[in-house]
């Protein structure tokens, strides 16, 4: 394979020499590097710089074989590493903007070249001071939403967003001409219904440019925020009946398009959590849930044009909910203070767990979306709002009884409820969370809530109902999930306001007479004004959370045990009293751990 690399390249660097070679030569020896496989470990990166730099030339000079040159260098760029120099990557991209210009005519070229260079432009925006003008000049007209090639706008809108990407202050002159494109682009295609394959793309690649603008232009969004961060929770349930304005429960367009040669549906999948307990067909991450699906499949044809349409609204639809829930998760980074007059859009102040009619929110997609890199991004979208949210959360307040019926309820009460639902909806979805990776986005997601939360001013039981739940998850065999529990446990440890609801699950001392060993208390135990948590009840444990901490502490992996001797010292820290019994044997773990090889273990 290397030595039919060098030859091809060899030959190709002759055209851009000045050799003539016919057409059919040239597109002979790109069918012959089209059967190589990628990538090719003893292929060095200037031999793949070279070759990029040759097929661009040849690409300029030969433009009927762009069909053929394009997509090989697509390949090429997303399989194999290739480092090009600042010279040769202003080359390449001023070849690929002249046969973008050139191929204007013949739409698929155009496509073609407007794709190789969105590869070459990503994170490389900021090596190309000098062609940023070029570059805009040309995208920009293409990447107007009444350009009539829709392709050609979805591919150069695309590029837009790859040029920003660590593009830094160095784009900053053109920030708010790419913003009022993305914005306005954004508005045109989000209220236009329409489940296609390629509205999906346009509305994937428009939020995601705006996604890296937001990131990069930091106030350009802040005059438009209350139109965005609407316009962004309706996009995130995109494919759903919420979104088409259909008055229905929030279930997938596909449940109520269904064609007529189809099964009929059950219909529990409509009531309460939407899972259907016949002919469940097993679902991705684990659930049943008969919510956001995937985007729907068109029922007007059974032909096969139909089903490869739905297939095709499958793979896009999640990534236009993504990409909307990464434009919150932009704005929550860049300027969370603004956001937090909006948590009550965003989040639900009741019945999360079990909604009638569902509420959309950021809960409802972490509990019923069955896409896990959905739920995953929608987990950081929340982490990131609740970071730093600590001085806007000081005002909830739960502790009274409830209001009587009236037509306004304070902020404090509004906000109470909301942290209430934050932590019974967040402990649900981890009890049902198949997916590791959501699990761990999920868990770190509660933890940064009982950093935030003031549960001084909150109903107790809160901390008392979450920590059996978080417990389980040590059992888990994934390393990370174990980890993130552990911190979890740390940090409720750590919250001095509420230490007699978690004081109980300190074991008294041991007695000389045989006793069964303390379990976890049953949440009859708990204090009866705490709101019962709509979650399985977890089964009782068989030995005391310390001991299992300690346990930990001896024998589990480096990072675990790390993790478990933290835990250890917030509750020697914040419940000395209940600890203090427990001195000898804490004693000897801590001289064991002083003489343990691992240096993270030691500084615990």
């Amino acid at each position: 394979d290397l030595s039919l690399w060098d030859g091809v390249l060899h030959q190709l660097r002759q055209v851009r020499a000045g050799v003539h070679l016919p057409e059919h030569d040239v597109a002979l020896l790109l069918d012959q590097l089209g059967g190589l496989s990628f990538p090719m470990p003893s292929l060095t990166k200037e031999s793949a710089a070279d070759m990029v730099v040759a097929l661009c030339d040849v690409a300029s000079h030969v433009e009927r074989v762009a069909g053929k040159v394009c997509p090989f260098l697509c390949t090429l760029l997303s399989k194999q590493q290739v480092v090009l120099s600042t010279s040769d990557l202003e080359t390449v991209v001023l070849r690929l903007c002249t046969l973008i210009k050139s191929s204007s005519c013949v739409v698929q070229w155009q496509a073609a070249a407007l794709k190789a260079l969105g590869f070459v432009l990503f994170e490389n925006g900021g090596r190309l001071t000098k062609l940023h003008h070029r570059i805009l000049e040309l995208l920009l007209p293409l990447a107007q939403p009444s350009h009539p090639d829709i392709e050609s706008q979805c591919l150069a809108v695309t590029c837009l967003g790859n040029l920003v990407t660590r593009s830094g202050s160095k784009l900053q002159p053109f920030y708010e001409g790419l913003w009022n494109l993305a914005y306005t682009a954004m508005l045109q295609h989000a209220k236009n219904f329409q489940e296609s394959r390629i509205h999906a793309r346009i509305l994937s690649s428009v939020l995601r440019t705006m996604h890296f603008v937001i990131l990069e232009g930091k106030s350009l969004h802040l005059p438009y925020l209350e139109t965005l961060v609407s316009v962004m929770r309706k996009l995130a349930f995109f494919g759903t009946t919420y979104y088409a304005g259909i008055p229905a429960p929030i279930l997938p367009i596909s449940v109520l398009m269904a064609p007529t040669t189809s099964v009929p549906r059950d219909e529990n999948a409509t009531r309460g959590g939407g899972r259907s307990r016949r002919g469940r067909a097993r679902q991705p991450g684990g659930e049943g849930s008969g919510f956001v699906s995937v985007s729907p499949r068109l029922v007007s044809s059974d032909s096969e044009h139909s089903d490869q349409e739905g297939g095709l609204l499958r793979t896009y639809g999640p990534k236009v909910r993504i990409s909307a829930l990464l434009c919150l998760q932009a704005i929550a980074r860049v300027s969370s203070k603004h956001l937090h007059p909006h948590f009550t859009l965003l989040l639900p102040d009741h019945a999360s767990v079990s909604p009638s009619p569902y509420v959309p929110s950021l809960l409802t997609i972490l509990l019923f979306d069955m896409a896990p890199k959905v739920r995953m991004t929608a987990g950081a979208t929340l982490t990131q709002m609740l970071e730093g949210s600590h001085m806007f959360l000081q005002t909830s307040e739960v502790l009274s009884a409830p209001l009587s019926t009236t037509s306004f309820t304070p902020l404090s009460r509004t906000l109470g409820f909301i942290v209430h639902e934050l932590h019974e909806g967040l402990i649900a979805a981890i009890s049902r969370e198949a997916h590791a990776g959501t699990l761990v986005q999920l868990i770190k997601c509660l933890t940064v809530l009982v950093h935030n939360a003031p549960y001084e001013r909150l109903r107790p039981g809160l901390l008392a109902a979450m920590i059996p739940h978080v417990r389980l998850l040590l059992d888990k065999d994934d390393i990370t999930v174990r980890t993130v529990a552990l911190s979890c446990l740390a940090e409720i440890f750590s919250t001095r306001r509420s230490c007699p609801e978690i004081a109980i699950f300190i074991p008294p001392p041991p007695t000389s007479c045989p006793s069964p060993v303390p379990v976890q208390p049953s949440p009859s135990s708990l204090p009866q004004t705490a709101a019962p948590l709509a979650t399985p009840t977890p089964p009782p444990f068989d030995r005391p959370l310390l001991d299992q901490l300690i346990l930990m502490a001896r024998n589990a992996p480096a990072s675990l045990r790390a993790e478990a001797l933290q835990v250890i010292g917030r509750m020697c820290h914040n419940h000395h009293h209940q600890i203090d019994v427990h001195w000898p044997t804490l004693s000897a773990l801590v001289g064991d751990c002083l003489r343990d090889v691992e240096a993270v273990v030691r500084l615990q």
